[in-house]
């Protein structure tokens, strides 16, 4: 069998239109190979920020006090803190006067060997300063953290036995500054306010009692001072207010009212005491 086929040519060349995206240009791919690469390393690892951070001081203050019969006026930066533990029960703190509160370690457990000798647990105890955003305890962030060593405390004499008596240990309170004792004077926070724009926190203490391996939440008032001993603001009364200059690089500390606090005389916590 023979079949026959016949096939016609169109005399003029014909085209198909077929749509594509094209996100770069083929002229000079290279380049736009490397380009399209440093876009994809930014998008894996992300854009890096600035973290230096920038050193705070306790700004300065007048502080009056007499020498013989004359009163100096000195200019000073010291930052002083003073702690007070409940030694009464927490039956009794209902019926509890500010003299419950003493400046005193003892009343935490720890014996007065452990004081002279400091024993690690001792050593080991610490103020924790936390710096939150905000003073409600729902929704706040704790940006940065200071620890006070319980060794770094101000050095106090106490009585041992009838055998060993007048003899140095650290007592609840710190004296801060420039010279002496640093740790904890000086803030570090970020010096680029693009990533984190903050330049006001609220600190609140906690002293971790390295012997019975607990933390003891700190008020800026005793119990006592309250008709209700367990109803109370405590945004007011578990927290400061830090304010940090970024311009002069120094920092001041407020109480819930506003009035500024720390100036010579020493800003006191009180040890909190659950229902």
């Amino acid at each position: 069998m023979n079949n026959s086929y016949k096939f016609l040519v169109p005399g003029s060349d014909q085209t198909i239109s077929i749509p594509i995206e094209m996100k770069w240009d083929f002229l000079g791919r290279d380049d736009s190979i490397e380009v399209y690469q440093e876009d994809v390393i930014k998008i894996v690892t992300g854009v890096p920020e600035d973290f230096e951070i920038l050193r705070f001081a306790h700004k300065e203050y007048d502080f009056t006090y007499t020498i013989g019969q004359t009163n100096v006026t000195d200019v000073q930066t010291e930052l002083n803190y003073e702690f007070y533990f409940y030694s009464g029960t927490p039956v009794d703190v209902t019926a509890s006067t500010i003299n419950d509160w003493v400046s005193d370690y003892t009343v935490e457990g720890f014996s007065s060997q452990d004081l002279y000798l400091k024993t690690r647990p001792f050593k080991k105890s610490f103020y924790k300063l936390d710096f939150y955003d905000s003073p409600d305890t729902a929704n706040q962030i704790n940006n940065f953290t200071v620890i006070l060593p319980v060794p770094n405390g101000n050095i106090g004499k106490i009585d041992v036995s009838q055998y060993i008596q007048n003899v140095n240990t650290n007592f609840p309170s710190f004296k801060l500054d420039h010279l002496g004792i640093r740790e904890g004077f000086f803030l570090y926070w970020l010096k680029s306010r693009t990533f984190v724009n903050l330049d006001t926190f609220y600190m609140s203490i906690k002293f971790f009692n390295a012997k019975e391996g607990v933390f003891v939440r700190m008020m800026t008032e005793p119990q006592s001072n309250f008709s209700n001993k367990f109803v109370f603001n405590t945004e007011n009364y578990f927290f400061v207010k830090v304010v940090l200059d970024y311009d002069t690089k120094k920092y001041e500390i407020f109480d819930y009212i506003g009035n500024r606090i720390g100036l010579g005389n020493p800003i006191k916590w009180y040890e909190y005491v659950n229902p």
